[in-house]
């Protein structure tokens, strides 16, 4: 009888203890749930948040593709009228050197000018910007319009700035003092040839057309009175610096700018002379 009951206790005891697993496991089974179910929903705002981002942009880019082609529209119709007018303007210009109304050489000049512009715009027309609508969302860009620059050195700044904005590009003049007619290009940077975005500039380095005419002379070694005489001669003004150094007392020690330089009428040559009692020793 004892072993009766005893069996029937263990029994209950395994029992409550198996119902007590069940439910821890149940418990965990349902917060596990939950955690899942918030993960999820917090996954399907963020996507839907970012698919009407998406839509937002893809609406913009498809107004901002619509309005570059209205804008490449208008420009090709001024294209096609520049190049009528220049087809009107070059026979005109052939008859009026005929005439001798203007001087040849310019009628030429201008002529050779109009036919650069009239390949440039005929370029622009055969070449015009290509906008890629395949693609839809931000991946969608314009295709940028390319140029090529062309051969201006030995032209007067003015031929060369009108060929370069021809080809849609800009000019950017920076002087370059030399011994050639004034407002000649010297050189250009890029060189001949190079592709180039549209409105990218072209740096072009002229002869100035103010007097940079004036070359420094060398002064080195003489007096200062003849170094000023020599200064003044040449239209410049001179600046005395008293500079200790070796040599003779009252001689000019050396200058600024540097002789051999061209500077313009009026510039100041700042000279370095020697004080009386100011040469040194040998130094250590």
């Amino acid at each position: 009888m004892s072993s009766n009951l005893n069996s029937q206790q263990d029994l209950k005891t395994l029992v409550a203890r198996a119902a007590a697993k069940e439910r821890r496991n149940l418990s965990l089974s349902i917060l596990f749930t939950f955690i899942v179910l918030a993960i999820g929903f917090g996954w399907i705002g963020y996507s839907a948040n970012r698919v009407v981002k998406l839509k937002a942009q893809e609406a913009e880019l498809r107004d901002a593709v619509a309005k570059a082609k209205v804008e490449v529209a208008e420009q090709e119709g001024l294209l096609r009228k520049l190049s009528s007018d220049i087809v009107n303007v070059k026979p005109a210009l052939d008859r009026c050197a005929e005439g001798q109304n203007v001087p040849s050489q310019d009628a030429k000049i201008a002529v050779a000018a109009l036919s650069s512009a009239q390949q440039s715009v005929q370029v622009a027309l055969n070449n015009p910007i290509h906008i890629d609508t395949r693609k839809e969302g931000p991946s969608a860009t314009p295709t940028p319009v390319m140029a090529v620059v062309p051969a201006v050195t030995q032209m007067t700044f003015a031929s060369a700035e009108q060929k370069i904005r021809a080809v849609g590009l800009t000019s950017r003049r920076v002087d370059q003092p030399a011994k050639a007619a004034a407002g000649t290009v010297l050189y250009q940077d890029p060189l001949p040839g190079q592709r180039l975005v549209a409105n990218s500039p072209v740096t072009l380095y002229v002869v100035p057309t103010s007097p940079l005419s004036t070359e420094v002379p060398d002064l080195k070694g003489l007096t200062f009175d003849e170094a000023k005489r020599r200064i003044v001669q040449l239209g410049l003004t001179v600046r005395r610096v008293d500079q200790p150094g070796r040599g003779t007392p009252g001689t000019v020690l050396y200058q600024d700018p540097f002789a051999g330089r061209r500077v313009p009428s009026g510039a100041e040559v700042s000279v370095y002379v020697i004080p009386q009692g100011g040469a040194v020793q040998s130094l250590r």
